[in-house]
């Protein structure tokens, strides 16, 4: 009886433990394409941009949203963050955006890297990601700090 217990509680634990480790240990990180101008922003202006209510970079440019997959424990962590909802909600609203014509269609990878390299790579784009996966691609200040 006290065994199975034991076993029972240490399944828990050993379950806790990996669904933590899937979340960021350090918070978020915005990563910002070169070529972007903004590469200083009050939180209120990173939710304007990825909720597309700003378009355009202080330069007239266009933004480019990139997010990882709303799903994952990151996509959810920045749904959270950002729009105050769930990652599939956060799916279900830039979606509506997009077809109504008011962004273009975000962009949506599997993993952080593949979110970093791309925003690295394409002029104009701003995605978030775990503050250890920002992989080479220029971090954005939040109100001054590297991650939120």
């Amino acid at each position: 009886m006290k065994r199975n217990i034991f076993l029972k509680f240490s399944l828990i634990v050993a379950l806790i433990s990996s669904l933590m480790s899937f979340a960021p240990a350090g918070g978020l990180s915005v990563v910002i394409n070169g070529s972007v101008p903004n590469k200083d922003m009050t939180m209120v202006e990173l939710k304007a941009f990825m909720k597309g209510t700003k378009t355009r970079w202080s330069d007239n440019s266009k933004v480019n949203l990139v997010f990882v997959n709303p799903t994952s424990s990151v996509g959810n962590q920045v749904a959270k963050a950002v729009f105050g909802t769930s990652g599939s909600e956060m799916n279900k609203a830039l979606l509506a955006l997009a077809f109504q014509g008011k962004i273009s269609a975000p962009k949506f990878f599997d993993s952080e890297e593949e979110v970093a390299k791309y925003v690295k790579n394409t002029p104009g784009t701003i995605g978030i990601v775990g503050t250890d996966a920002t992989s080479g691609a220029t971090k954005a200040k939040i109100n001054g700090a590297d991650s939120f």
